[in-house]
């Protein structure tokens, strides 16, 4: 059995799924057109360049953080090995 493999396809397959979660969830969160906001909405919305930049880096940081963790935690535990 091979437990890198496993554990990266695992990895791989939560990672899709977090990101179409977070898709969906930025979709129904997405800033309405400005004629149909009153004003103080419109004084606290969120400009699309902030939206856009929460998704970026609310999909990409945790899948990426879980993976390095997981890289270094594999790579400790192999030095037990030897």
């Amino acid at each position: 059995m091979n437990w890198s493999r496993g554990f990266f396809r695992l990895w791989a397959v939560f990672s899709a799924l977090w990101f179409a979660g977070f898709m969906i969830a930025m979709i129904i969160e997405w800033p309405k057109d400005a004629a149909d906001l009153s004003d103080l909405e419109r004084a606290n919305r969120v400009t699309i360049f902030q939206h856009v930049e929460a998704f970026i880096l609310g999909a990409t940081i945790p899948p990426v953080a879980i993976l390095i963790v997981g890289g270094a935690v594999g790579w400790a535990v192999s030095g037990f090995r030897r």
